[in-house]
């Protein structure tokens, strides 16, 4: 029995060797046939017969799971112009492996391909959920950061969006919409902006506040003769009654009258004119400052943003003050289209050209545009040629100039005029 308990690890490393062996021989009969298959599935690539060499690919796959190999598959398919089937390989590639950057590319390359630009920025998140983002899928996806569709709906006016909604015109009716499009309400004769609350509408030659979804909200009847009702900020509105500009509370109590023109106030502070003489106003209705020639009120009908007023003293030139009056050293432009946004750049002229100002009046980017539009969420609008386009707020064109007029962007959207009409542009990036 001794004898016998000495030859069992003798017997173990005879039986351990004789598995060793075996297995290294299935491993090597394996890797030959793999090689056979895929070298009979490059030949039948090469020659064009994809069918075959896609059943020669099929034997490499079930013995082995190999990403090069099925990525092989993959670039065979798409440049056999068989652009469908390469999709939905590339899917399966990255979903069978996550974590290969290079199957990231190989599939947004066929999106891009198939201009289906909603999947590529799907799968820009999943590459960057999956940290596989990789140099070259960069690339890919900066050509098509900017790619746009347009909506279906037409209109023949639109205002400009304000906190996230607007209001646009067909057929002489307003409707009210959201930034994404949708109409809200409809049936007014005119609209106005938003200001997170309500808008301003003239419904059957009367006018009033609604709500986003139409129903009345501020009574103002009680204004006679009102012609014209300005946004509402800060429980202020301005109002057209009887000819002439006021500004008034929500309880419809009159703070100033008798103005030629007025913009809505904004940030406590209003601009208003009186025979050609230009001033500001403070929420009390009493004069802040000089009386100017011009003063220059916004796209969101306000003179003051960022505690900045443009005016001018000659009609010629224009400089920034603050909300106090005081002067803002060391500018003076042509022309200036105000600022429109908080931490935003004002659209300003200077040597016949238009660039772009911030707060402390310097030039961050130089005048070398034929117009445009201040920035408004990180983009603003630019003539080139007599068409418009969009820069970003380093000054490259981002959307080349090409529509007869633009509003402003809000999340990636922004309503354009191609010939005579309106259309809503959405951004991809924005919208998916």
């Amino acid at each position: 029995m001794k004898h016998y308990k000495n030859l069992i690890p003798l017997l173990l490393i005879v039986l351990m060797g004789a598995g060793i062996y075996n297995t290294y021989t299935m491993a090597a009969q394996k890797q030959v046939q793999i090689q056979k298959n895929l070298t009979l599935a490059r030949e039948n690539r090469d020659k064009g017969i994809i069918q075959d060499a896609l059943t020669y690919y099929e034997v490499v796959m079930k013995l082995e799971k190999n990403f090069s190999v099925e990525l092989e598959v993959g670039e065979m398919l798409h440049n056999a112009e068989l652009f469908n089937e390469a999709v939905k390989w590339g899917e399966h590639l990255t979903d069978k492996f996550p974590k290969e950057k290079e199957g990231y590319s190989f599939l947004l390359t066929q999106y891009i391909a198939d201009q289906d630009y909603e999947a590529c920025f799907k799968l820009n998140d999943k590459a960057v959920n999956n940290k596989c983002v990789n140099k070259e899928f960069q690339k890919l996806m900066a050509k098509i950061e900017y790619q746009f569709e347009y909506g279906y709906d037409q209109f023949e006016d639109v205002t400009t969006f304000s906190m996230g909604m607007m209001a646009a015109m067909a057929e002489d009716k307003w409707k009210l919409l959201n930034e994404k499009g949708s109409p809200l309400a409809s049936g007014f004769q005119a609209a106005g902006l938003y200001n997170g609350e309500v808008f301003p509408v003239r419904l059957k030659n009367e006018w009033c506040y609604v709500t986003s979804d139409g129903k009345k909200k501020i009574d103002v009847s009680g204004l006679k003769k009102c012609q014209e009702l300005g946004v509402l900020r800060e429980g202020i509105f301005k109002a057209k009654c009887n000819g002439s500009y006021g500004y008034y509370n929500t309880e419809l109590k009159q703070i100033a009258d008798g103005f030629d023109e007025a913009s809505s106030m904004n940030e406590g502070f209003g601009a208003v004119s009186s025979k050609d003489q230009w001033k500001i106003l403070d929420s009390q209705g009493k004069q802040v400052g000089k009386t100017y020639q011009k003063v220059v009120i916004n796209v969101r009908d306000a003179a003051c943003q960022n505690d900045r007023i443009w005016v001018s003293e000659d009609g010629e030139s224009y400089y920034m003050v603050d909300s106090e009056g005081k002067a803002v050293k060391g500018v003076s432009v042509e022309d200036s289209k105000g600022f429109t946004m908080p931490d935003s750049y004002a659209a300003v002229k200077k040597d016949g050209k238009w660039g772009f100002m911030d707060v402390n009046g310097k030039m961050v980017i130089e005048p070398q545009f034929e117009d445009a539009r201040s920035f408004c969420n990180g983009y603003a609008a630019v003539a080139k040629d007599g068409e418009w386009g969009f820069i970003n707020a380093k000054g490259t064109i981002v959307i080349e100039p090409q529509f007869a007029e633009t509003k402003d962007f809000s999340n990636g959207n922004v309503y354009v005029k191609r010939g005579e009409i309106w259309v809503l542009l959405k951004l991809y990036r924005d919208n998916y």
